[in-house]
């Protein structure tokens, strides 16, 4: 989250579609906890001129602030914060976001993030057009959604979304890979890390 950081990556190893992030020095305040900001751009445009992002850390939680409304595609925006990864934690922790309601073409929806440590501190291989860097200390993270069926009674989404993903986080670097699956468990998209500079 240093100033300067940034990152670039390519989707479904395809060279000439990529993402580049940058950490700047402003941040942004928000219910009294302050985010760094990351901008992007798909060109590598300097500065980047789109956000990317607000973030921050409190111990071993990474948290997002972000509109869960255009996000998840409710009528509304809204904005709150998610653990989107724990450092801290062993393998197999699982956590919960806070419920995320809202309406989708008026009809009322909750909706809240499952996350669970799948692997902890592993090697990990990233390959793109650069070539493949080997990582160590990676936590790979499942994110699925949930929905509310009836009053306190939640149920996983997979299925119905035919969608679900896996972070992978190496220490000291940030993401390298994502992966996006369907609901047999097959993967259909990838964005992975090719290069970076964290100061």
């Amino acid at each position: 989250r240093t100033t300067n950081s940034n990152w670039s990556y390519e989707f479904d190893n395809v060279a000439t579609d990529s993402l580049y992030r940058l950490a700047i020095a402003a941040t942004k305040v928000a219910l009294a906890n302050t985010y760094n900001i990351f901008m992007q751009s798909d060109d590598g445009t300097q500065p980047p001129p789109d956000s990317s992002g607000y973030y921050r850390r409190a111990g071993g939680s990474y948290y997002e602030w972000f509109d869960y409304g255009n996000y998840i595609g409710f009528d509304n925006p809204g904005w709150a914060e998610y653990i989107m990864v724990k450092d801290d934690v062993p393998a197999a922790t699982n956590w919960k976001s806070a419920a995320f309601g809202g309406t989708v073409t008026g009809t009322p929806l909750n909706v809240r993030f499952s996350y669970t440590v799948v692997q902890k501190d592993v090697p990990i291989s990233v390959t793109s057009s650069l070539g493949t860097i080997n990582y160590q200390n990676v936590i790979v993270v499942e994110e699925k959604y949930e929905v509310e069926v009836t009053p306190g009674v939640w149920q996983d989404a997979t299925a119905t979304l035919n969608f679900y993903g896996k972070s992978y986080y190496a220490r000291g670097i940030g993401l390298i890979k994502f992966e996006a699956y369907n609901a047999l468990n097959a993967v259909t998209g990838v964005q992975e890390l090719r290069r970076f500079q964290v100061f």
